[in-house]
């Protein structure tokens, strides 16, 4: 029996529906010596991601778990969720047999939906080819797919904007296409999406500063998934705040809630700005702000990029510039 929440001849309906708010990113996890998951960890992950009101959490798949430490996290996510929260998958597995094989668990676990990846193990010689590949997956699963258009695919050499707005309108027609990712993060090329398909999925972008602009003018419901933990706090949860006042037309109140979140703006844009250029982000990051609001925090296994007491007193400073209630015992690991 299927533990979808709708029949796929309804799933654009069905996102319509329940695609609102911001989605966080929930990566892994791990015991202290790196040789298993940690399940308390990830349920307390889980936890937090409600008490700060997101509605969706983006599973990262990469952060050196093998395939069945990462069915093993999927299960412990969902189980923990209990249908207070949507899960998504991030299909950033190495080819399309593992994608393949990781869509038939979601869909036995119950996973909410799935963000697409185009593996480096394809070669994507046209355009053509990645609308194919997109309706292999697309034709393999009855999950919900949010497209995700970024320059991480090397896809400029078929479109200068990285990743043509024409293209995602083709692949916006497919039956369990529900929403679109920005990952390109240029206003003209996020106008193009919502102007060539808007009315064939819900598209939207994680960085808030397009929020007042793409939420007022363009109807823009949902965002992420971004770890919006860098913003907010339990108690705090301004940026939910911020997201649901513009989406209620109070843009006034909106935008002084913008304003007071300048100074981590302005951090994690030059953080993310070095990191995205390399094709990656340092979750070990993304890791502490989510310990500092009260997550499990943790490394992630290697390859990774570093966090430095630096980067620990850069993020913690910021934090409370903007508003953000944060531990202050010493981070433990």
């Amino acid at each position: 029996m299927s533990k979808l929440k709708y029949e796929r001849k309804n799933i654009k309906k069905w996102a319509k529906e329940h695609y609102h708010g911001l989605e966080n990113c929930l990566m892994a996890t791990f015991n202290r010596d790196f040789t298993d998951i940690d399940e308390a960890g990830i349920r307390l992950d889980v936890s937090q991601s409600i008490k700060h009101g997101f509605t969706k959490m983006l599973i990262v798949t990469d952060c050196g778990t093998t395939i069945p430490e990462c069915k093993r996290m999927i299960e412990i996510i969902v189980d923990e969720a209990k249908g207070r929260i949507f899960s998504s998958l991030w299909l950033g597995f190495d080819n399309l047999k593992i994608q393949l094989e990781m869509l038939r668990f979601g869909e036995d676990i119950g996973i909410d939906s799935v963000l697409m990846h185009y593996p480096e193990s394809e070669d994507f010689e046209c355009e053509e080819d990645i609308f194919e590949y997109t309706k292999k997956i697309s034709d393999a699963t009855d999950l919900a797919i949010d497209l995700y258009g970024s320059h991480k695919y090397n896809f400029e050499r078929f479109h200068p904007s990285t990743f043509s707005a024409k293209l995602i309108a083709r692949m916006a027609k497919f039956e369990n296409v529900a929403g679109y990712k920005e990952g390109v993060i240029d206003f003209g090329h996020l106008a193009e999406v919502f102007e060539y398909c808007g009315k064939d999925l819900l598209p939207m972008v994680p960085a808030d500063l397009f929020f007042p602009i793409f939420v007022t003018k363009y109807g823009m419901q949902w965002a992420g998934g971004c770890p919006y933990e860098f913003y907010q706090d339990t108690e705090n949860r301004q940026m939910v705040k911020y997201f649901q006042t513009l989406q209620d037309g109070r843009f006034e109140e909106a935008m002084e809630t913008y304003w007071k979140l300048l100074p981590i703006r302005f951090f994690i844009g030059a953080q993310t700005l070095k990191q995205v250029e390399l094709g990656t982000y340092n979750y070990n990051q993304w890791k502490y702000a989510q310990w500092l609001t009260g997550g499990a925090g943790g490394h992630v296994r290697m390859p990774s990029m570093k966090l430095y007491e630096h980067d620990k007193e850069g993020i913690k400073n910021m934090m409370r510039a903007s508003g953000v209630n944060v531990r202050d015992n010493k981070y433990p690991y």
